[in-house]
Protein backbone atom coordinates (compact mmCIF):
# COMPACT_ATOMS: atom_id res chain seq x y z
CA UNK A 1 0.00 0.00 0.00
CA UNK A 2 1.81 3.66 -0.58
CA UNK A 3 2.79 4.98 1.79
CA UNK A 4 0.29 8.59 1.96
CA UNK A 5 -2.16 5.74 1.62
CA UNK A 6 -1.17 4.74 4.80
CA UNK A 7 -1.05 7.74 6.88
CA UNK A 8 -4.10 9.64 5.59
CA UNK A 9 -6.15 6.42 7.22
CA UNK A 10 -4.27 5.74 9.98
CA UNK A 11 -2.60 9.07 11.38
CA UNK A 12 -5.72 10.54 10.08
CA UNK A 13 -3.68 13.57 9.20
CA UNK A 14 -4.86 13.16 4.81
CA UNK A 15 -1.38 13.48 2.81
CA UNK A 16 1.56 13.09 4.78
CA UNK A 17 2.77 16.19 3.34
CA UNK A 18 -0.89 18.05 3.97
CA UNK A 19 -1.55 17.77 7.39
CA UNK A 20 -4.09 20.28 7.66
CA UNK A 21 -6.45 18.01 4.67
CA UNK A 22 -9.96 17.81 6.19
CA UNK A 23 -11.11 14.25 5.80
CA UNK A 24 -15.37 14.18 4.48
CA UNK A 25 -17.58 11.69 5.84
CA UNK A 26 -20.32 10.84 3.34
CA UNK A 27 -23.78 10.76 4.72
CA UNK A 28 -26.50 8.62 4.43
CA UNK A 29 -29.60 9.05 2.31
CA UNK A 30 -32.88 8.31 3.68
CA UNK A 31 -35.71 6.04 1.67
CA UNK A 32 -38.70 7.65 1.66
CA UNK A 33 -42.65 6.08 -0.02
CA UNK A 34 -43.90 9.82 -0.70
CA UNK A 35 -43.43 13.26 -2.83
CA UNK A 36 -45.06 14.47 0.70
CA UNK A 37 -42.93 12.83 3.06
CA UNK A 38 -39.86 13.16 1.20
CA UNK A 39 -40.53 17.14 1.05
CA UNK A 40 -41.37 16.68 5.20
CA UNK A 41 -38.36 15.51 5.48
CA UNK A 42 -36.11 17.75 3.53
CA UNK A 43 -37.56 20.87 5.18
CA UNK A 44 -36.84 19.35 8.58
CA UNK A 45 -33.93 18.55 7.75
CA UNK A 46 -32.80 21.94 6.23
CA UNK A 47 -34.18 23.63 9.52
CA UNK A 48 -32.10 21.58 11.35
CA UNK A 49 -28.82 22.37 9.26
CA UNK A 50 -29.66 25.84 9.80
CA UNK A 51 -30.19 26.13 13.54
CA UNK A 52 -27.06 23.90 13.72
CA UNK A 53 -24.65 26.11 11.56
CA UNK A 54 -26.05 28.95 13.63
CA UNK A 55 -24.75 27.41 16.72
CA UNK A 56 -21.81 25.93 15.72
CA UNK A 57 -20.72 29.47 14.51
CA UNK A 58 -21.83 31.11 17.64
CA UNK A 59 -19.45 29.08 19.42
CA UNK A 60 -16.43 29.98 17.21
CA UNK A 61 -17.28 33.58 18.05
CA UNK A 62 -16.93 33.07 22.15
CA UNK A 63 -14.02 30.26 22.08
CA UNK A 64 -11.12 31.38 24.41
CA UNK A 65 -7.89 30.13 23.70
CA UNK A 66 -7.22 28.01 26.25
CA UNK A 67 -10.48 26.36 26.12
CA UNK A 68 -10.74 22.75 25.35
CA UNK A 69 -12.52 21.91 21.78
CA UNK A 70 -11.61 17.81 21.77
CA UNK A 71 -10.69 15.99 23.96
CA UNK A 72 -9.72 12.12 23.83
CA UNK A 73 -9.34 10.17 27.14
CA UNK A 74 -6.27 11.73 28.48
CA UNK A 75 -5.53 13.56 25.70
CA UNK A 76 -6.64 17.38 24.86
CA UNK A 77 -6.90 19.97 22.06
CA UNK A 78 -7.73 23.60 23.27
CA UNK A 79 -9.15 26.22 20.96
CA UNK A 80 -5.37 27.84 19.92
CA UNK A 81 -4.40 24.72 18.79
CA UNK A 82 -7.32 24.55 16.37
CA UNK A 83 -7.84 28.03 14.61
CA UNK A 84 -5.31 27.64 12.05
CA UNK A 85 -7.45 24.46 10.90
CA UNK A 86 -10.63 26.09 11.24
CA UNK A 87 -8.87 29.19 9.39
CA UNK A 88 -8.00 26.27 6.76
CA UNK A 89 -11.71 24.99 6.42
CA UNK A 90 -13.43 28.62 6.17
CA UNK A 91 -10.97 29.85 3.54
CA UNK A 92 -11.33 33.62 3.29
CA UNK A 93 -14.90 34.64 3.67
CA UNK A 94 -15.55 32.95 7.65
CA UNK A 95 -18.91 34.74 7.73
CA UNK A 96 -20.11 33.66 4.71
CA UNK A 97 -18.73 30.17 4.68
CA UNK A 98 -20.01 29.00 8.50
CA UNK A 99 -23.50 30.10 7.26
CA UNK A 100 -23.61 27.71 4.74
CA UNK A 101 -24.89 23.84 4.84
CA UNK A 102 -21.17 22.74 3.75
CA UNK A 103 -19.97 24.21 7.00
CA UNK A 104 -20.79 21.66 9.64
CA UNK A 105 -19.94 18.38 7.97
CA UNK A 106 -16.19 19.72 7.00
CA UNK A 107 -15.79 20.59 10.50
CA UNK A 108 -17.45 17.63 11.66
CA UNK A 109 -14.67 15.49 9.30
CA UNK A 110 -11.97 17.61 10.82
CA UNK A 111 -12.78 16.36 14.23
CA UNK A 112 -13.22 12.67 13.40
CA UNK A 113 -9.97 12.42 11.73
CA UNK A 114 -7.90 14.40 14.89
CA UNK A 115 -10.05 11.97 17.38
CA UNK A 116 -8.96 9.35 15.30
CA UNK A 117 -5.53 9.96 16.03
CA UNK A 118 -5.79 10.59 19.50
CA UNK A 119 -7.29 6.90 19.97
CA UNK A 120 -5.26 5.40 18.08
CA UNK A 121 -2.23 7.25 19.44
CA UNK A 122 -2.95 5.78 23.06
CA UNK A 123 -3.85 2.76 22.46
CA UNK A 124 -0.26 2.48 20.91
CA UNK A 125 0.89 3.33 23.74
CA UNK A 126 -1.07 1.46 26.18
CA UNK A 127 0.09 -1.69 23.71
CA UNK A 128 3.48 -0.73 24.38
CA UNK A 129 4.19 -0.87 20.46
CA UNK A 130 7.82 -0.30 19.59
CA UNK A 131 10.04 -0.48 16.59
CA UNK A 132 12.82 -3.24 16.10
CA UNK A 133 15.63 -1.25 13.93
CA UNK A 134 15.04 -3.25 10.96
CA UNK A 135 11.40 -1.87 11.03
CA UNK A 136 12.24 1.33 11.77
CA UNK A 137 14.91 1.48 8.54
CA UNK A 138 12.01 -0.05 6.67
CA UNK A 139 9.30 2.64 7.23
CA UNK A 140 11.73 5.82 7.50
CA UNK A 141 12.81 4.36 3.56
CA UNK A 142 9.11 4.79 2.84
CA UNK A 143 9.24 8.16 3.90
CA UNK A 144 12.22 9.10 2.06
CA UNK A 145 11.17 7.96 -0.94
CA UNK A 146 7.56 9.41 -0.64
CA UNK A 147 9.39 12.61 0.67
CA UNK A 148 11.12 12.60 -3.20
CA UNK A 149 7.90 12.12 -5.05
CA UNK A 150 6.58 14.83 -3.13
CA UNK A 151 9.00 17.39 -3.60
CA UNK A 152 7.66 19.45 -0.43
CA UNK A 153 9.66 19.33 2.10
CA UNK A 154 12.60 18.01 -0.42
CA UNK A 155 14.20 16.18 2.96
CA UNK A 156 14.24 14.20 5.92
CA UNK A 157 15.46 17.03 7.84
CA UNK A 158 13.03 19.79 6.59
CA UNK A 159 10.25 17.06 7.36
CA UNK A 160 11.13 16.18 10.55
CA UNK A 161 11.02 19.81 11.53
CA UNK A 162 7.73 20.25 10.80
CA UNK A 163 6.71 18.03 13.49
CA UNK A 164 6.01 17.86 17.14
CA UNK A 165 10.16 18.29 18.63
CA UNK A 166 8.41 16.87 22.01
CA UNK A 167 5.44 14.22 23.12
CA UNK A 168 2.94 13.52 20.24
CA UNK A 169 -0.83 15.57 20.78
CA UNK A 170 -3.94 15.61 19.04
CA UNK A 171 -2.57 18.23 17.28
CA UNK A 172 0.77 17.15 16.11
CA UNK A 173 2.59 14.29 15.78
CA UNK A 174 6.31 13.36 16.63
CA UNK A 175 8.30 11.75 13.94
CA UNK A 176 9.18 8.45 16.09
CA UNK A 177 5.13 7.99 16.62
CA UNK A 178 4.93 8.46 12.60
CA UNK A 179 6.56 5.81 12.17
CA UNK A 180 5.18 3.72 15.00
CA UNK A 181 1.46 4.25 13.13
CA UNK A 182 3.50 3.08 10.00
CA UNK A 183 3.73 0.15 11.86
CA UNK A 184 -0.13 -0.15 13.45
CA UNK A 185 -1.20 0.79 9.73
CA UNK A 186 0.63 -2.74 8.79
CA UNK A 187 -0.77 -4.74 11.50
CA UNK A 188 -4.23 -3.43 11.03
CA UNK A 189 -3.76 -3.69 7.12
CA UNK A 190 -2.97 -7.40 7.07
CA UNK A 191 -6.29 -8.05 8.54
CA UNK A 192 -8.47 -6.52 5.78
CA UNK A 193 -6.72 -8.51 2.85
CA UNK A 194 -8.76 -8.09 -0.23
CA UNK A 195 -8.79 -11.56 -1.92
CA UNK A 196 -8.73 -12.49 -5.78
CA UNK A 197 -12.24 -13.22 -5.46
CA UNK A 198 -13.63 -9.40 -4.73
CA UNK A 199 -11.38 -8.22 -7.23
CA UNK A 200 -12.92 -10.46 -9.64
CA UNK A 201 -16.22 -9.51 -8.35
CA UNK A 202 -15.22 -5.81 -8.66
CA UNK A 203 -14.28 -5.94 -11.89
CA UNK A 204 -17.36 -7.79 -13.15
CA UNK A 205 -19.72 -4.98 -11.75
CA UNK A 206 -17.92 -2.41 -13.40
CA UNK A 207 -17.64 -4.47 -16.76
CA UNK A 208 -21.52 -4.31 -16.26
CA UNK A 209 -21.57 -0.51 -15.56
CA UNK A 210 -19.57 -0.07 -18.94
CA UNK A 211 -21.36 -2.30 -21.12
CA UNK A 212 -24.47 -0.35 -20.07
CA UNK A 213 -22.63 2.94 -21.00
CA UNK A 214 -21.20 1.24 -24.47
CA UNK A 215 -24.65 0.27 -25.32
CA UNK A 216 -26.10 3.60 -24.43
CA UNK A 217 -23.52 5.47 -26.90
CA UNK A 218 -24.74 2.54 -29.35
CA UNK A 219 -28.12 3.94 -28.82
CA UNK A 220 -27.32 7.48 -28.84
CA UNK A 221 -25.41 7.03 -32.26
CA UNK A 222 -28.54 5.13 -34.25
CA UNK A 223 -30.96 7.86 -32.71
CA UNK A 224 -28.78 10.58 -34.43
CA UNK A 225 -28.47 8.93 -37.56
CA UNK A 226 -32.06 8.48 -37.42
CA UNK A 227 -32.41 12.66 -37.64
CA UNK A 228 -30.81 12.67 -41.08
CA UNK A 229 -34.09 11.29 -42.69
CA UNK A 230 -35.21 14.53 -41.70
CA UNK A 231 -34.55 16.86 -45.00
CA UNK A 232 -34.73 20.17 -43.46
CA UNK A 233 -31.57 19.65 -42.39
CA UNK A 234 -30.66 20.13 -45.87
CA UNK A 235 -31.28 23.75 -45.36
CA UNK A 236 -29.68 26.66 -43.00
CA UNK A 237 -33.06 26.91 -41.66
CA UNK A 238 -34.66 23.87 -40.85
CA UNK A 239 -30.86 22.65 -39.52
CA UNK A 240 -31.30 25.78 -37.13
CA UNK A 241 -34.25 24.55 -36.04
CA UNK A 242 -33.31 20.98 -35.36
CA UNK A 243 -30.18 22.74 -33.56
CA UNK A 244 -32.44 24.59 -31.17
CA UNK A 245 -34.72 21.74 -30.31
CA UNK A 246 -32.35 18.64 -30.38
CA UNK A 247 -28.67 19.66 -29.57
CA UNK A 248 -26.87 19.37 -26.52
CA UNK A 249 -24.40 22.00 -27.05
CA UNK A 250 -24.35 25.84 -25.82
CA UNK A 251 -24.61 27.12 -29.51
CA UNK A 252 -28.08 25.32 -29.87
CA UNK A 253 -29.68 28.44 -28.74
CA UNK A 254 -28.18 29.95 -32.39
CA UNK A 255 -28.89 27.68 -34.38
CA UNK A 256 -26.24 25.46 -33.49
CA UNK A 257 -23.88 28.33 -35.09
CA UNK A 258 -20.70 27.65 -33.88
CA UNK A 259 -18.76 31.55 -33.21
CA UNK A 260 -16.04 30.70 -34.50
CA UNK A 261 -14.21 30.64 -38.02
CA UNK A 262 -12.75 27.24 -39.10
CA UNK A 263 -9.76 25.76 -41.63
CA UNK A 264 -10.20 22.70 -43.03
CA UNK A 265 -7.85 21.16 -41.06
CA UNK A 266 -9.10 21.95 -37.91
CA UNK A 267 -12.59 20.66 -38.92
CA UNK A 268 -10.81 17.72 -40.25
CA UNK A 269 -8.96 17.46 -36.37
CA UNK A 270 -11.88 18.31 -34.61
CA UNK A 271 -13.81 15.52 -36.24
CA UNK A 272 -11.01 12.75 -36.60
CA UNK A 273 -11.25 13.01 -40.34
CA UNK A 274 -8.34 12.53 -42.63
CA UNK A 275 -9.91 15.55 -44.60
CA UNK A 276 -12.95 17.55 -44.05
CA UNK A 277 -13.85 18.83 -47.94
CA UNK A 278 -17.76 19.36 -47.53
CA UNK A 279 -18.89 22.94 -49.36
CA UNK A 280 -20.92 26.03 -48.15
CA UNK A 281 -24.87 24.38 -48.13
CA UNK A 282 -23.58 20.80 -47.32
CA UNK A 283 -24.69 18.97 -44.54
CA UNK A 284 -22.33 15.86 -43.02
CA UNK A 285 -23.05 12.59 -41.85
CA UNK A 286 -22.92 11.53 -38.67
CA UNK A 287 -19.52 12.21 -37.25
CA UNK A 288 -18.22 9.67 -34.50
CA UNK A 289 -15.38 10.91 -32.47
CA UNK A 290 -14.11 9.13 -29.02
CA UNK A 291 -16.41 11.81 -27.08
CA UNK A 292 -19.26 12.59 -29.07
CA UNK A 293 -21.63 12.57 -32.35
CA UNK A 294 -22.15 15.33 -34.72
CA UNK A 295 -23.84 16.37 -37.70
CA UNK A 296 -22.35 19.63 -39.22
CA UNK A 297 -23.86 21.94 -42.08
CA UNK A 298 -20.93 24.20 -44.12
CA UNK A 299 -22.74 28.07 -43.51
CA UNK A 300 -20.47 29.68 -45.33
CA UNK A 301 -16.51 30.81 -46.67
CA UNK A 302 -15.03 33.31 -44.97
CA UNK A 303 -12.10 34.67 -47.09
CA UNK A 304 -8.81 35.43 -45.61
CA UNK A 305 -8.36 38.34 -44.36
CA UNK A 306 -4.55 38.34 -45.34
CA UNK A 307 -2.97 36.90 -48.11
CA UNK A 308 -1.44 33.66 -48.46
CA UNK A 309 -3.84 32.23 -44.97
CA UNK A 310 -6.31 29.54 -45.72
CA UNK A 311 -10.06 30.36 -46.54
CA UNK A 312 -12.10 29.50 -43.25
CA UNK A 313 -15.45 28.06 -42.49
CA UNK A 314 -18.26 29.44 -40.81
CA UNK A 315 -20.50 25.63 -39.68
CA UNK A 316 -23.63 25.11 -37.58
CA UNK A 317 -23.60 21.57 -35.42
CA UNK A 318 -26.09 19.47 -33.75
CA UNK A 319 -23.86 17.94 -31.13
CA UNK A 320 -24.94 14.97 -28.41
CA UNK A 321 -21.83 13.77 -26.13
CA UNK A 322 -20.64 10.31 -25.16
CA UNK A 323 -20.98 8.51 -21.98
CA UNK A 324 -17.43 7.31 -20.54
CA UNK A 325 -16.85 4.05 -19.88
CA UNK A 326 -14.45 3.72 -16.64
CA UNK A 327 -10.53 2.37 -17.14
CA UNK A 328 -10.36 -0.47 -14.65
CA UNK A 329 -6.76 -0.41 -14.67
CA UNK A 330 -4.87 -3.32 -13.96
CA UNK A 331 -5.47 -5.82 -11.15
CA UNK A 332 -2.83 -5.01 -8.33
CA UNK A 333 -4.50 -1.00 -8.66
CA UNK A 334 -7.70 -2.61 -8.28
CA UNK A 335 -7.11 -4.67 -5.25
CA UNK A 336 -5.25 -1.34 -3.45
CA UNK A 337 -8.38 0.68 -4.29
CA UNK A 338 -10.35 -1.88 -2.46
CA UNK A 339 -8.04 -2.10 0.43
CA UNK A 340 -7.39 1.51 1.27
CA UNK A 341 -11.81 1.34 1.09
CA UNK A 342 -11.68 -1.83 3.17
CA UNK A 343 -8.88 -0.05 5.41
CA UNK A 344 -10.58 3.17 5.65
CA UNK A 345 -14.05 1.18 6.79
CA UNK A 346 -12.13 -0.86 9.28
CA UNK A 347 -10.43 1.67 11.23
CA UNK A 348 -13.53 3.83 11.19
CA UNK A 349 -14.77 0.72 12.88
CA UNK A 350 -12.06 0.47 15.43
CA UNK A 351 -12.05 3.97 16.39
CA UNK A 352 -15.72 3.72 17.51
CA UNK A 353 -14.25 0.75 19.68
CA UNK A 354 -12.09 2.72 21.59
CA UNK A 355 -14.12 5.43 22.03
CA UNK A 356 -15.68 3.37 24.54
CA UNK A 357 -12.20 2.65 25.86
CA UNK A 358 -11.29 6.16 25.54
CA UNK A 359 -14.19 8.60 25.91
CA UNK A 360 -14.59 11.58 22.69
CA UNK A 361 -16.06 14.67 23.66
CA UNK A 362 -15.95 17.96 21.56
CA UNK A 363 -17.91 20.74 22.24
CA UNK A 364 -18.73 21.59 18.63
CA UNK A 365 -20.69 18.24 18.49
CA UNK A 366 -21.70 17.47 21.93
CA UNK A 367 -24.25 14.31 21.04
CA UNK A 368 -21.20 12.54 19.34
CA UNK A 369 -19.08 13.09 16.75
CA UNK A 370 -19.97 10.15 14.72
CA UNK A 371 -23.93 9.32 13.72
CA UNK A 372 -25.29 6.61 14.74
CA UNK A 373 -24.27 3.81 11.53
CA UNK A 374 -26.41 2.58 9.24
CA UNK A 375 -25.61 -0.27 6.84
CA UNK A 376 -23.07 0.50 4.37
CA UNK A 377 -24.82 0.40 0.93
CA UNK A 378 -23.87 -2.25 -1.81
CA UNK A 379 -21.56 -1.28 -5.05
CA UNK A 380 -24.46 -1.64 -6.72
CA UNK A 381 -26.25 1.31 -4.78
CA UNK A 382 -23.34 3.21 -4.52
CA UNK A 383 -23.08 3.61 -8.14
CA UNK A 384 -24.47 5.92 -10.34
CA UNK A 385 -27.05 4.73 -12.61
CA UNK A 386 -27.15 6.33 -15.72
CA UNK A 387 -30.66 6.22 -17.93
CA UNK A 388 -30.60 3.30 -20.63
CA UNK A 389 -32.31 5.58 -23.03
CA UNK A 390 -30.85 8.89 -24.88
CA UNK A 391 -33.70 11.13 -25.61
CA UNK A 392 -33.15 13.59 -28.73
CA UNK A 393 -34.32 16.55 -26.46
CA UNK A 394 -32.22 19.20 -25.73
CA UNK A 395 -29.90 18.21 -22.87
CA UNK A 396 -27.23 21.04 -23.48
CA UNK A 397 -23.97 20.45 -22.10
CA UNK A 398 -22.47 23.73 -20.70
Amino acid sequence: MRFSSVLAIVCCVGPLLASTAAEETPGVQTNVQTTEEAKAVGQAHEAEKTERTVNLAAIVAFLRPTDSVLEVGNMKMVWREFQPMMKAIVGGKPQEFTASPDFEKHLRGRFQALAMRGLFLQEMNDSQLTLTEPERAQYEAVVIKNLKEQKKPSTLAQYQRTLSPGKSSIARLNYEDTLRLMKLSELQRQKVAVTDKEVDEYINFRKQFNKVYIDQNEHTGKLVAGLLEDKSLQTDEGFAQMARKCSEGVESDRGGELDYDFTREELAELNQLDAFNYQPGETTGVLETATCFRIMRVLRIVPPKKEGEPERLRVAQLLFGKIFPEDLGNREDIRQMLQVAKLRRFMESEALRLSQKYPVTCIFFPDGLWPQKQQSPSPSQNASEKSATKPVEKNKKK
